[in-house]
């Protein structure tokens, strides 16, 4: 591990342990105002219930307050109505007459009739106030005569019945008298009702006094002041859920829509409803059958605890974030010395590091130098051996050997001068290619035709070892255009390797091809690679392993220089192999080579004419150029 990783590394962990710092206090903070946050809303939410609860008592001791004070106005007027009727005598019930539509006994008091004698309940009126009514038995209905009672169009409400579903009907029918709210032609009225009775003792009318409901100013006063936290209300209905007050803050969509939430609230049985955010309680004011209605409103409790918090935590809040700006400061000052410091270490070990990468380099260029040097010197002195060698026999016995024997001689010569030229040829292409100035020479040819001249020139070569050469040349595999020469070259190098490192085996080449590309394949049954081998196999001057070397000869170039050629032209070279199986090179090349290297030549396909130079070259003259004198020779010779 290098110093500025572990200066890196520390770095990290200095800036690690600061952010794992700054989070554990976030947490504990946070923590600490989620739990103050709830319980401040806990307490708040009782807040409001006691609140609520102080409301509706208020109302509740208020309408207790009103209902003491309205019975004993509306038996009082009662009193006054009835002491004013009895005046003129007894009441009795005289002949049926006609009366607003309707046939009703005539209701007297002495012997005047009490029938639309309005001045007996105006006195009433006038003297107590609001409203007082004589009524009159008819079979069982109970028929106004006389009344301050007023209808919608604001006409006396003679003619009219008592509502039979009400509870003062049922009272008077067993002739008791009632007191307690109920509803008039569509309003609250706190009433008492006394029966008029015969002098035999049945029921033959009615007294009534009430006061509407909305009158009771203080109740509306109380209601409309209360504020529960900030949106919470109040609310007071009668006995048709009827809206009769409602605190000052109650928006106007939620007055509307409470009505209809009043059957929910009395199905709850005291448990609590929900409404835009509002949760309601129900409570019923039994002697007027009155709805209380009280709300809280979540939102505010949730927004007030978090004030409350945020003013008890706020000085704290502040404190912990200077501190942790003060330890995040000094934490990027520790870290930037670490980072200095590191970059100082790190600078130092990349020098060693190059110092060490350029020593290795020398060291495997002096590998390869000693590799190449052993290689060549061995590949080299053969043949030149052989040369002078021979070159020294024919000198001494040229005068003695017959030209038979002088004949084999040569050609032992001239075979150790070809493969020294070969050998210097392929360390000149591989110099051309490393420095970029290997060119290319595009023609066109058949492919079958380039097979067939290979196979000429390695069959030789093959049949040395006692190996057999297996051809497979499908039919319309057609022509490609590519470098002939390089493409020749690398077939013969694949055949050469397979038929030196095979013996009394068989060698396949076989031609495959497609609409863009051609694919040789060499595949032998010899001594096969590790893959160990195979991973170093196209290096230059590089050959399996040492022992290879030594036993079948070689430079190592030939393959390194064969997979250039291929990728110059676009192509490349595979090689799959196993350890005494053998091994399977695949050439493939574009059909149509296209030259990318700049400066590349390429030329066009060979004339026709040139195929018959050599028939014409007798009658030709040829220029010979060279600054060997031998070489010049020995091509005016042939």
């Amino acid at each position: 591990m290098s110093e500025q990783t572990k200066v890196d590394g520390r770095t990290v962990e200095v800036r690690r342990k600061v952010l794992v710092w700054f989070v554990l206090v976030a947490v504990l903070v946070g923590t600490a105002a989620a739990v103050g946050w709830w319980r401040v809303r806990a307490e708040m939410a009782v807040r409001a219930d006691n609140e609520a609860a102080r409301a509706v008592e208020t109302v509740r001791a208020q309408l207790d307050a009103a209902d003491r004070v309205y019975t004993n106005l509306t038996r009082a007027a009662v009193a006054l109505l009835r002491t004013g009727a009895l005046a003129d005598g007894p009441a009795s019930l005289g002949p049926e007459i006609e009366f607003e539509g309707r046939r009703v006994g005539e209701l007297r008091f002495g012997d005047r009739s009490a029938v639309a004698r309005f001045e007996l309940v105006d006195t009433v009126v006038d003297n107590i106030g609001g409203t007082a009514t004589l009524f009159v038995k008819a079979g069982d209905d109970y028929v106004r005569v006389a009344t301050n009672v007023k209808r919608a169009d604001g006409s006396r409400a003679v003619g009219t019945l008592l509502d039979r579903a009400g509870k003062a009907w049922a009272a008077l029918s067993q002739g008791r008298s009632y007191t307690g709210l109920v509803d008039i032609l569509g309003k609250s009225y706190y009433t008492h009702y006394a029966p008029i009775l015969d002098g035999s003792g049945a029921v033959i009318g009615a007294y009534y006094a009430g006061y509407p409901v909305e009158t009771l100013d203080q109740v509306e006063t109380s209601v409309r002041g209360v504020q529960i936290i900030q949106h919470g209300f109040v609310a007071v209905f009668n006995l048709d859920d009827q809206l009769l007050y409602a605190s000052d803050n109650t928006e106007e969509a939620l007055r509307r829509r409470l009505p209809e939430n009043l059957l929910k609230l009395e199905a709850a049985a005291g448990g609590r409803v929900e409404l835009d955010g509002h949760e309601m309680t129900l409570t019923m004011y039994e002697p007027w059958g009155i709805h209380i209605v009280a709300s809280r409103y979540r939102p505010d409790l949730s927004e007030r605890a978090f004030l409350l918090v945020r003013e008890s935590l706020g000085l704290l809040l502040i404190v912990l974030v200077v501190v942790m700006a003060v330890s995040w400061n000094l934490a990027g000052r520790l870290a930037k010395a670490l980072e200095a410091a590191g970059r100082s270490r790190a600078e130092a070990e990349e020098a060693r590091a190059r110092a060490d990468d350029a020593r290795v380099a020398a060291e495997q260029a002096s590998r390869t130098k000693s590799a190449f040097l052993a290689n060549m010197s061995h590949e080299l002195r053969t043949p030149m051996n052989a040369i002078i060698g021979y070159s020294e026999m024919l000198i001494e016995e040229v005068e003695e050997m017959e030209p038979d024997e002088a004949r084999a001689d040569l050609a032992k010569i001239h075979a150790a001068g070809k493969h020294l030229l070969s050998l210097i040829n392929d360390v000149l292409d591989l110099s051309k290619i490393e420095a970029g100035k290997m060119t290319l020479h595009l023609e066109e040819f058949e492919v079958a035709t380039l097979v067939k001249e290979v196979v000429g020139t390695i069959q030789p070569l093959v049949a040395k070892n006692g190996n057999t050469l297996h051809v497979s040349v499908p039919e319309g595999c057609g022509k490609m255009r590519a470098d002939v020469t390089k493409t020749r070259q690398t077939l013969l190098n694949l055949l050469s390797n397979a038929s030196k490192f095979t013996e009394q085996g068989e060698i396949a080449l076989s031609v495959s091809a497609d609409a863009g590309h051609v694919r040789f394949a060499v595949k032998d049954s010899g001594i096969g690679m590790t893959q160990e081998q195979l991973g170093r196999l196209f290096e230059a001057f590089v050959q399996a392993d040492s022992s290879t070397t030594r036993k079948y000869g070689g430079t190592g170039l030939g393959l390194a220089i064969s997979r250039r050629f291929c990728r110059m032209m676009g192509g490349d070279i595979a090689v799959e192999s196993e350890p005494g199986k053998g091994s399977v090179f695949t050439v493939e090349l574009p059909r149509v080579v296209v030259v990318q290297e700049p400066g590349a030549a390429q030329t066009a396909p060979v004339p026709a004419q040139a195929e018959s130079a050599t028939r014409v070259a007798g009658r030709a003259r040829i220029l010979v150029v060279d600054d060997d004198v031998h070489a010049r020779e020995l091509v005016q010779r042939n």
